[in-house]
């Protein structure tokens, strides 16, 4: 339809699970919405399914570090506690409540690295002023 081919000219898109705009990218709010209203896992093919939704990762400061028990708990040689790993579940759903918008790059501004890492994880994000 003629909609369809004048997509490009909208402020707003949604494409692929994420808001696109001119002030960046964003996850779209039903997909958010949907993780939200997941429910704990009680076992491990759950905790495999939600796990494996790791699409908003991106928008969440410090994922690896929250989700690392909840990981932890997928290897054959650990008892499988789930009171113990609720925390990291919840904050999880929190951080997704506060989700920021990851804006395009400037031109002209200059770029940085910021490096980090710990026991679990090793992270790089590419900054700009």
């Amino acid at each position: 339809t003629w909609n369809s081919h004048l997509a490009y000219l909208r402020k707003v898109m949604n494409y692929v699970g994420l808001k696109t705009g001119a002030g960046g990218l964003q996850p779209q709010a039903n997909h958010i919405q949907a993780i939200r209203k997941m429910k704990s896992p009680t076992n491990l093919k759950e905790l495999c399914s939600s796990l494996g939704v790791n699409y908003p990762r991106q928008f969440i400061c410090d994922y690896s570090r929250i989700a690392q028990p909840l990981f932890s708990l997928l290897r054959k040689d650990i008892l499988w506690t789930w009171e113990s790993n609720k925390r990291s579940v919840k904050e999880l759903k929190k951080h997704l409540n506060e989700v920021p918008c990851l804006a395009y790059p400037r031109p002209g501004k200059e770029f940085y690295i910021k490096i980090g890492c710990s026991e679990h994880s090793i992270s790089a994000i590419l900054c700009q002023e």
